[in-house]
């Protein structure tokens, strides 16, 4: 079934968690897009996987994906022109005493806060 509604829950979760830094800590999600940052993100932390219509085309698709018609998903791109494909990704929840806990004494470490446009 392809999404071509913007009333729908889907496209209002995303849009929400696009736009509200509170929503993306609440919820503890975050959304990439394009196919090369997609592709590195660790299955087991996407939560949802969505694509547009024109994208999905030809593909083999995972059961669960979310396909949008092509202008729905151009509304929710943050890029000129979409690859039209985007997920919503589990935001890694640790302590840096977990972190130092589980890599060696000598590995390097970089922290990072309130690091804007990631992008």
């Amino acid at each position: 079934m392809v999404i071509t509604s913007r009333g729908n829950n889907q496209y209002k979760k995303i849009k929400k968690l696009l736009s509200s830094s509170k929503a993306r800590n609440e919820s503890g999600l975050f959304v990439v897009e394009g196919e090369r940052i997609v592709r590195e993100a660790p299955l087991e932390m996407i939560d949802l996987m969505c694509v547009s219509e024109s994208y999905a085309k030809g593909r083999k698709l995972f059961s669960s994906t979310v396909i949008f018609s092509d202008e729905i998903f151009r509304s929710l791109s943050d890029t000129v022109n979409p690859q039209g494909i985007m997920a919503l990704v589990k935001q890694p929840r640790c302590s840096l005493d977990e972190i130092i806990e589980k890599n060696p004494e000598n590995a390097l470490y970089l922290i990072l806060d309130e690091v804007r446009d990631p992008g």
